[in-house]
C-alpha cells in the first residue's frame, strides 16, 4: 500500500512543440539511436531485447536547446535554484539547462574519488542547501540510479522533488514500480519521451 500519495507527483511529460517533436522523431529515426540487433545487459543487469543509445543527443546541441526550453515553467513555478547531474551521461542536458536559465550546476558521482577532495559531489555543495533541486539524468531505466542519488540527497538533507530525464524506457510492470516509488516519496519525474521494452527472460 502506497502512503502520502501526492496526484502531482509521479510521471509527468513535458509538452514539446510539433516542430520540435518532429525534429526529435528525425533525429532519432537517422542516428542510430534504436539498436535492435544482438542482447543486451543494463547496468543493472536487466537482459533487453533492444538498446535505446539515447547518448548520442547530446552531439545535437540545437536538440538540447530545443528541449530545455520546454522547463521555463516547470523551473519558475517550482522554484529551481540548482541544477544536479547524475554523472557522467547527463551532464550536457544539465549543462544545457543550467546555461539556458542561469542557475548553478553541481555534478553527483557514483562513488567517491581517491584522489582530490575525494567528494562525491563536483561543484560548490553549499549551493545545494538554497533551495530546490533539479536532478537531471538521460534515461531512466529501472530507476536505480535516480533512487541512489535521491536517497544520498535526502541523508544530507537536500531538497529534491523534481527530476528531468530525457526518456523513460522500461516495460509496464518496471514503469509502474518507479511511478509507486515517485509518489510515495512526492518525486515528479518529467520526461520527453516514452518508449516501451520487453525484456529478454
Amino acid at each position: 500500500m502506497i502512503q502520502n500519495k501526492n496526484l502531482d507527483s509521479g510521471f509527468r511529460k513535458i509538452e514539446i512543440s510539433k516542430s520540435d517533436e518532429k525534429n526529435l522523431e528525425k533525429i532519432i529515426n537517422n542516428s542510430n539511436i534504436i539498436l535492435k540487433n544482438g542482447v543486451w545487459v543494463s547496468s543493472a543487469g536487466l537482459r533487453l531485447n533492444y538498446w535505446l543509445a539515447t547518448e548520442k543527443l547530446i552531439s545535437e546541441p540545437q536538440l538540447l536547446k530545443s528541449i530545455a526550453k520546454n522547463l521555463k515553467k516547470i523551473i519558475a513555478s517550482q522554484k529551481i535554484q540548482v541544477i544536479a547531474a547524475c554523472s557522467i551521461a547527463s551532464i550536457p542536458w544539465a549543462t544545457t539547462i543550467s546555461n539556458m536559465y542561469d542557475l548553478p550546476l553541481v555534478i553527483l558521482r557514483k562513488r567517491k574519488e581517491s584522489h582530490g577532495e575525494q567528494a562525491w559531489i563536483i561543484g560548490n555543495i553549499k549551493l545545494i542547501a538554497r533551495g530546490e533541486i533539479l536532478l537531471v539524468d538521460d534515461s531512466i531505466l529501472s530507476g536505480k540510479t535516480i533512487r541512489s542519488f535521491y536517497n544520498r540527497t535526502k541523508r544530507l538533507g537536500y531538497k529534491l522533488k523534481h527530476v528531468f530525464v530525457f526518456d523513460v524506457w522500461s516495460n509496464r510492470k518496471m514503469k509502474n514500480e518507479i511511478e509507486n516509488w515517485a509518489k510515495t516519496n512526492n518525486i515528479i519525474i518529467w520526461f520527453v519521451k516514452d518508449f516501451e521494452l520487453k525484456l529478454n527472460e
